[in-house]
């Protein structure tokens, strides 16, 4: 993501901030590639955040990019999915069962093997187009209200199952 901060056109190098919120074994190694490409004013390091503060963040950002190696089925993509965000992720088949063939309508999709050229046009597309970031919103927001649920939700229908088989017992 920072590389592709630094691959955008002048036209959104000034405007264009990037929040990396959480702590994890390459934070050294990113801050000091943020710093070698001169983007020390554009990309933050946040740190660890507590759940609680986590609608901050991701209620200020624009575009929410899910962009993990091994499956972006994510907290982090849910919560995003919950607050209505614009997201940007990976096509690695981890949303497909998930999300179904609207998949490519509630999130913008780039190639993992083509991250580092597809992710700075994706964004930029977006930035130049607010009405597609609109529309992924809308999407991710109709989404959610119907296939998520809340803690509190999860939670309940949890103990009523654990309440059932205790019962049957």
């Amino acid at each position: 993501a920072i590389k592709a901060i630094a691959s955008l056109s002048d036209d959104f190098k000034d405007s264009v901030h990037l929040l990396i919120v959480g702590d994890g074994p390459q934070k050294n190694e990113l801050m000091k590639l943020t710093s070698q490409l001169g983007l020390s004013g554009s990309i933050h390091f946040v740190g660890s955040v507590t759940h609680n503060q986590m609608p901050r963040y991701l209620d200020s950002a624009d575009i929410v990019l899910c962009l993990q190696d091994y499956s972006n089925l994510s907290n982090t993509l849910l919560e995003a999915l919950a607050r209505g965000k614009c997201i940007i992720t990976l096509d690695d088949g981890s949303l497909d069962s998930f999300m179904g063939e609207r998949l490519n309508e509630i999130v913008a999709l780039i190639d993992p093997a083509n991250i580092d050229s597809e992710l700075p046009g994706k964004i930029a597309k977006l930035l130049k187009e607010p009405s597609a970031i609109k529309r992924y919103e809308n999407r991710a927001k109709e989404f959610a209200m119907g296939n998520l649920r809340t803690v509190q939700k999860r939670s309940q229908m949890e103990l009523d199952f654990i309440r059932k088989v205790i019962s049957e017992e």
